[in-house]
């Protein structure tokens, strides 16, 4: 019996690391921000910069995601607050460009955010396609997200992909 189990396991990794996109092994995700209480503001970011350099351009993507966490009841004593968020929380994207071109999305909604703990892999949906019913919270292979998603980030350790409605 542990020699099947042991084997359904290895196929089901592989059969994961496929979907994924991943050779050497599939990272566990962090827990969801809302378990992780914090009693002070925090937040995390991630800058990566594209050059192009037969262009003589760069391009600045800045992930971050701000103030992810639950806060006691009765510290939330706003109406539009019932979920008991900070009213600070915010997951957001930007690029910057050339000439000082700049685009931003956000999302106050920081549960829409997914980390790996051990590798380089984090996303946010902040639209999802309206024909699309099942709704992937963690990483997803590059063409599925590109067909699943309308609006949001992913990043993977062999790919960085994106789509953002912003002003």
């Amino acid at each position: 019996p542990l020699k099947s189990i042991r084997s359904k396991r290895l196929k089901l990794l592989t059969v994961m690391k496929r979907i994924v996109g991943l050779t050497n092994y599939l990272p566990k995700l962090r827990k969801p921000a809302s378990q992780t209480p914090r009693n002070e503001r925090f937040m995390e970011g991630w800058y990566h910069r594209l050059t192009l350099p037969e262009e003589n351009i760069s391009f600045a993507f800045i992930f971050s995601i701000d103030d992810p966490r639950i806060l006691p009841t009765n510290l939330c004593k706003s109406a539009e607050n019932q979920d008991n968020t900070s009213q600070l929380s915010l997951v957001a994207a930007q690029v910057m460009g050339p000439n000082d071109e700049y685009i931003i999305q956000s999302d106050r909604d920081h549960t829409k955010f997914w980390a790996w703990e051990h590798s380089q892999g984090f996303g946010c949906t902040f639209e999802w396609n309206v024909t699309e019913d099942e709704r992937e919270v963690e990483a997803m292979s590059p063409l599925f997200w590109r067909r699943k998603v309308a609006s949001g980030f992913q990043i993977l350790p062999n790919s960085i992909q994106g789509r953002i409605d912003g002003v």
